[in-house]
């Protein structure tokens, strides 16, 4: 009898060699009498939020000028309607065939039955751009990418994302007694929901639309976003307190493919999508720059932001004991926090942003 380790194994080498394979024709791609394509091909992208991102727009864009037209992607957005299992309906649309490829967040995966990727959702483990930068541009990227099998889809590329903060309509969360009893909106996640139990918090899968409906009622005192999108958002005025120094976790995303449909390009136009996907992801530089500006600008909007003490970070972290454990219990995922801690310990040591004196708690 096959066991299931064999099962998974065999089934991540058929996506691969899918992946890697010379296309062929189906009768979802016109072709002539040889089986070679006629014409462009066109791939459509599930992707959660109300339209695509810089970086998304930017793969979008550079996969067309490559394969000179001969591709193209054709974003869907809102996919999933803001539902708390939205990423989650993505994944499945791509496994099925329903949609080519998709746009999602790296933490979502741990509830399908992937522990490649929960690495990244650490809590306070990635917490700087630059260490980001290099966890994703080192060969742990292609490890975690290749997890994705598990739930039937093919791996193509990470992208980095911006740091998330705890943000707060009450006070700042510095301390495990300030997130006690915080109903605390999140993206669907199992690391990270088990993150926000550790702190005392009270998790709530809620996102877009329903992020701002929850703060409005009350369901939600708090959430974790990076500042640019927070700034963006326009969630200043209803959750106006941000503890500036504690990191959670990157939000990364992960465009994944349907394995059927990627047989049906070119080898060049398969390697035009990663090689777009790469050049279409923002340097650390650039991530830094960028929350450095969202930081100034949410401060002008009247955020008020705190720092954590050294003292206060330590027993933040110690917090999670647990969560690290249970990551531990996967060989994958034990060994990928290995090398993330080993790249952390050689990496210059994150900084405190400058804030403010009218804007500093």
């Amino acid at each position: 009898m096959m066991t299931a380790r064999r099962r998974r194994l065999n089934l991540g080498c058929a996506l691969l060699v899918a992946f890697a394979a010379v296309g062929c024709g189906t009768s979802a791609v016109r072709s002539d009498k040889s089986g070679a394509r006629r014409g462009p091909v066109a791939l459509r992208l599930a992707d959660t939020a109300y339209g695509p991102s810089d970086d998304l727009a930017t793969f979008v864009r550079r996969v067309s000028e490559a394969t000179k037209g001969q591709v193209r992607i054709e974003v869907v957005s809102v996919f999933g309607g803001h539902a708390s299992d939205a990423e989650a309906k993505v994944v499945r649309a791509v496994g099925s065939g329903s949609m080519d490829l998709g746009w999602i967040g790296s933490q979502v995966f741990d509830t399908l039955g992937v522990t490649s990727l929960s690495a990244l959702s650490a809590p306070m483990l990635i917490d700087s751009y630059p260490l980001e930068r290099a966890v994703l541009d080192s060969p742990m990227a292609g490890r975690m990418l290749a997890g994705v099998a598990a739930a039937h889809v093919v791996g193509i590329g990470i992208n980095p994302g911006y740091l998330t903060l705890p943000i707060s309509s009450t006070k700042p969360l510095l301390t495990p007694a300030d997130w006690t009893g915080v109903g605390f909106g999140h993206y669907r996640s199992a690391t990270e929901e088990h993150a926000i139990r550790a702190l005392g918090a009270i998790p709530v899968e809620r996102f877009g639309p329903y992020r701002s409906k929850g703060l409005s009622s009350g369901e939600l005192q708090g959430f974790a976003l990076g500042l640019p999108v927070y700034v963006k958002l326009e969630l200043v005025e209803p959750a106006p307190f941000v503890a500036a120094n504690v990191v959670l976790w990157p939000n990364v995303h992960v465009l994944v493919g349907n394995p059927s449909r990627l047989t049906q390009l070119t080898r060049a136009e398969r390697e035009s999508l990663r090689s777009a996907l790469r050049e279409s992801g923002a340097s650390a530089a650039q991530l830094a720059t960028a929350s450095s500006t969202s930081l100034l600008a949410a401060c002008a909007l009247g955020a008020h932001m705190g720092l954590a003490t050294p003292e206060q970070l330590a027993v933040l972290r110690a917090r999670f004991g647990d969560v690290y454990n249970t990551l531990q219990l996967d060989k994958t995922s034990a060994a990928l926090l290995a090398d993330i801690e080993a790249l952390k310990a050689v990496a210059v040591p994150a900084k405190n942003p400058i804030i403010s004196p009218s804007c500093s708690i």
